[in-house]
């Protein structure tokens, strides 16, 4: 997600910046009734929705994202599934 969101916002943006684009790029996906949450420690369950309203989701994603310097770490935040 860190990289599209960094196509989005453009070249030479800061990383405020590209956190912001984040933020839009998975409100647009959650608008399109992607399920966000946790992956299940079990093998086979998939994503464990998180059960919050977008607001909530787009405000956790934000907050957590302060917690990791790099953004490969972000992989720890949360899943996502079409399903």
């Amino acid at each position: 997600m860190w990289d599209a969101a960094e196509t989005v916002a453009g070249e030479g943006s800061t990383d405020a910046e590209i956190r912001s684009a984040l933020l839009v790029l998975i409100g647009d996906m959650l608008n399109r009734g992607i399920t966000i949450g946790d992956m299940s420690p079990r093998d086979g369950e998939g994503v464990i929705p998180w059960n919050l309203s977008r607001e909530q989701a787009l405000r956790k994603v934000a907050a957590e994202t302060g917690k990791y310097e790099d953004s490969l770490d972000y992989v720890k935040i949360c899943w996502f599934s079409a399903a």
